[in-house]
């Protein structure tokens, strides 16, 4: 391959076509472009038709290489055989019409083939897929995608870019990971947010650069697997292991499971066994009544509690007088804090602290 810098200077200024103007067009610095010009680095054939297509010409006027018009090999055969036609006498040229149609439904029937069996992976598969060509533009995606950025099953991607789904900084991030990876032909796979969730889904982001039968790179294939649930988990268990070493006493973990914050919309993940000896009830009773805790503390105490609960400041604390089952009254020392959409907690007894209390918190 071989870029022509002489008829490429002389195209550019006939064009009038600054250096500066012709970077920006094609997502490159300035500096990148006058290294091309000045045969100071090197550009991928992906480039080269790039600034064919800003400079309306054909990719033979600036290189040795071809346009594409769907030259592969069986469509060469198909065209050579029509051709071949014209040149024989009526039964010849007939029979070779037959063998042109045949290999043109035989062409055909694979391609339907393969159509259908991509459809069918793109609708079932609910792993966010795409694929781009080697300009960076989309030319499939599955439905898992196209519902991930809010948009309907049917959606044609062919020829979009990224940021016809994403906000800037994240169409912008997304075009230039593709981008290394599309030129230096390297698999990349990481875990980060998923594009287009506003940093709220997690997932598994595995970007491959894909080839054709004779090695030459024509795009890439972008894959994310959900893996958010994980993520909640592993970030449980280590704010709740914070907690633990801190605590002497009742922990638990939990969350809304619907953004209206109220008692039947909160559940309990995660309580240890100190929940019968502080509240006189089982894990059971209270997973299935979280509110028990406030019923049994004292009357008076009611409105305070209720206006800590509701509060948007963590971490927080208060302690409580709580009326046992036993009869008893203790003083109990309630710790909160919040982590994104998980709640965790600690409750200790400080019952012999009962004569210096104070209602504050």
């Amino acid at each position: 391959m071989k870029f022509d810098i002489d008829s490429f200077k002389k195209i550019r200024k006939e064009k009038r076509w600054s250096l500066a103007a012709l970077a920006r067009k094609i997502n490159v610095t300035r500096v990148t472009m006058s290294r091309w010009e000045n045969d100071k680095q090197p550009l991928t054939e992906r480039r080269i038709r790039e600034l064919a297509e800003v400079l309306e010409v054909p990719i033979s006027s600036i290189s040795d290489l071809k346009d594409k018009y769907g030259s592969s090999r069986e469509l060469s055969q198909a065209t050579g055989a029509f051709l071949s036609i014209m040149k024989t006498d009526h039964k010849a040229r007939l029979e070779r019409h037959n063998e042109f149609i045949k290999l043109l439904r035989e062409q055909y029937e694979e391609i339907e083939k393969a159509s259908v069996l991509i459809n069918a992976i793109l609708v079932s598969m609910d792993v966010i897929f795409y694929v781009k060509d080697t300009n960076n533009k989309y030319v499939i995606a599955s439905n898992a995608f196209l519902n991930n950025v809010r948009l309907k099953n049917n959606f044609n991607v062919l020829g979009r870019k990224d940021s016809d789904f994403f906000p800037i900084k994240e169409a912008r991030a997304n075009y230039i990971e593709d981008l290394h990876v599309i030129e230096t032909e390297k698999n990349l796979q990481k875990e980060d947010y998923i594009p287009g969730t506003r940093k709220k889904r997690w997932g598994i982001i595995n970007k491959v650069p894909i080839k054709d039968r004779n090695g030459k790179n024509i795009g890439l294939i972008g894959s994310i697997i959900d893996i958010t649930e994980r993520k909640r988990q592993e970030e449980e268990k280590k704010l709740l292991n914070d907690v633990m070493v801190q605590a002497h006493g009742l922990v638990w973990a939990g969350y809304y499971i619907r953004k209206k914050k109220l008692w039947n919309n909160f559940r309990i993940t995660y309580l240890n066994g100190a929940i019968k000896e502080l509240f006189g009830v089982t894990k059971e009773e209270f997973v299935e009544k979280p509110r028990i805790w406030l019923d049994n503390a004292a009357k008076d105490q009611h409105d305070i509690i209720v206006k800590w609960l509701l509060s948007n400041e963590f971490p927080k604390n208060i302690a409580i007088k709580y009326n046992h089952p036993n009869g008893k009254q203790l003083l109990l020392e309630i710790n909160i804090i919040r982590k994104n959409h998980l709640y965790f907690g600690s409750i200790r007894d400080i019952t012999p602290k009962m004569g210096t209390f104070k209602t504050k918190h």
